[in-house]
């Protein structure tokens, strides 16, 4: 695979270097790589301007591996498929439990709204409703 792109990258910069404006070219490649890391830096480092306690229910539950070395059973974390009762959109939120939570339990999810105008969702604690 990278033997692939080696030689791919070969080729473009053949053809960028016999017309001339490689220096175009690096040009570019850096500005594209810097405006990358700023919008990748914006992104994480937007700070939370609202959060909102929602109720809703687990529609499905998918294992996630956080260290894929790890043993049988450990390392796991889960991803939840939650549909929100008030407008009945699914959103996913995940956890790091032992056990997962079952499908169709009430839970409470938390929506937190960033400065960049995204949204992300975390269980609240003790979110399973009994």
């Amino acid at each position: 695979m990278a033997n692939n792109s080696l030689i791919t990258l070969k080729i473009i910069w053949f053809h960028i270097k016999k017309d001339g404006k490689p220096s175009i070219a690096i040009a570019v490649f850096l500005l594209a790589i810097i405006g990358a890391f700023v919008w990748i830096d914006h992104r994480i480092t937007s700070s939370v301007i609202a959060e909102v306690r929602l109720a809703g229910k687990v529609e499905s539950v998918q294992t996630r591996p956080i260290y894929p070395a790890a043993g049988a059973g450990r390392g796991y974390s889960y991803i939840y498929g939650v549909r929100l009762d008030g407008d009945g959109s699914i959103v996913f939120a995940t956890e790091s439990r032992r056990h997962p939570i079952q499908i169709g339990e009430k839970v409470s999810v938390i929506r937190s709204r960033r400065e960049n105008g995204s949204s992300t969702y975390r269980f609240a604690d003790n979110s399973v409703s009994d």
